[in-house]
């Protein structure tokens, strides 16, 4: 394995990019985070919603060679 790299895009090309990625020597991955959403009421009473995503990390892409 030389590296990792960082796949997203349209889904229905994944599985592509995720074998391309396998057999040039790269583990592909995916980030993925926690969305928190805040809502906060205003002196004037209206509400104001934030949604704040927080980086949690890193997951394989692995691909399973008997599924293509």
């Amino acid at each position: 394995m030389i590296g990792y790299a960082l796949t997203g895009g349209a889904p229905f090309f994944q599985t592509a990019v995720n074998t391309a990625c396998s057999l040039n020597g790269f583990l592909p991955i995916a980030s993925y985070s926690e969305r928190v959403s805040i809502e906060a009421v205003q002196a004037d009473g209206s509400v104001v919603k934030q949604n704040v995503f927080k980086h949690k990390g890193f997951i394989s892409c692995s691909i399973v060679p008997d599924a293509i």
